[in-house]
């Protein structure tokens, strides 16, 4: 008679990040949202002296296009949406007065909208669709543990994080949401299920001002990239797969204050800080490995 042996076993293999199209306007603290091949990014400033912009582009997958302008110029906004039902909230635009928004708009794939504000003038974390949204942390400029939860029309407050926090990467959905770093607590992770904050494993390598993305619709898993821990740009990214953090590759430039698009699989690093005078166009398009099986017969 014949004995066969069946073993199979399985790893996910890590990825790689990849150059990809930059963007016209050099910035960092800018918003961003959508896909790896359907991206908008909106906003931000240059360093000091301080320069704001209402310039949005959206991306192909290939290159970005400019379109149409914030009706008010702010760095620090959280994005939510797709590239063409998105949302901005919040912000910062100094010496504006208040310096601290508490402005919404939303993008129809042609223009922008103002819509309901903020409870909280600041510059918050964020995630989420243009019709559920979420805001969570920021500066007003004292840190603040406020998040707060948007129907469509309104925001509304929700649970507070755990511990204030600013500058915290933000990915996920309004019932599903992750925070990642930031300036109090940089290797701090909270997870949100829609009504209660958690706090979850550390990052390996404590960070604030990174760049986020989540599974295609939940923060149970997640990419974070880039951060300031906290002198200068880090090119670190790991990956959460729901209970732990594990390093997977690095950025090609090192830099802070970028903004993040697309999933945990299909990533975008966009523009930031590459020193403290210094502002990047850079973009960087991540691709996650697909499971490698080993079958041994």
């Amino acid at each position: 008679a014949m004995t066969e042996e069946w073993d199979q076993t399985s790893t996910l293999a890590a990825g790689a990040w990849a150059s990809g199209g930059a963007i016209n306007t050099t910035r960092s603290r800018a918003g961003a949202t959508g896909l790896q091949t359907a991206a908008l990014v909106t906003g931000g400033s240059t360093g000091a002296p301080w320069v704001f912009y209402g310039e949005t582009e959206t991306y192909d997958g290939s290159s970005w296009t400019e379109v149409a302008d914030l009706n008010t110029d702010r760095a620090f906004k959280m994005g939510a949406g797709t590239q063409t039902a998105a949302l901005m909230a919040g912000g910062f635009a100094y010496p504006l007065t208040p310096d601290y928004s508490a402005l919404t708009e939303t993008f129809d794939g042609s223009s922008w909208t103002e819509a309901g504000d903020l409870n909280t003038a600041r510059n918050a974390s964020g995630c989420g669709t243009s019709t559920a949204a979420l805001a969570a942390g920021g500066e007003t400029p004292a840190l603040t543990a406020d998040s707060e939860e948007y129907d469509g029309t309104s925001w509304a407050e929700g649970d507070n994080l755990n511990a204030a926090e600013f500058a915290a990467g933000g990915c996920g959905i309004q019932t599903d949401a992750l925070m990642a770093g930031g300036q109090s607590d940089t290797d701090g992770t909270e997870s949100y299920n829609g009504s209660t904050w958690t706090v979850e494993a550390n990052l390996g390598t404590g960070r604030y001002s990174g760049g986020a993305t989540a599974g295609t619709s939940a923060g149970s898993v997640a990419l974070l990239y880039g951060g300031r821990p906290p002198t200068s740009g880090v090119v670190h990214t790991e990956d959460y797969n729901g209970s732990a953090w594990t390093e997977v590759a690095n950025l090609s430039t090192a830099r802070w204050q970028l903004v993040g698009a697309g999933s945990r699989s299909l990533a975008l690093c966009i523009g930031g800080s590459t020193s403290p005078s210094a502002t990047t166009t850079a973009t960087e398009e991540w691709t996650m490995a697909q499971n490698v099986k080993t079958i041994t017969d």
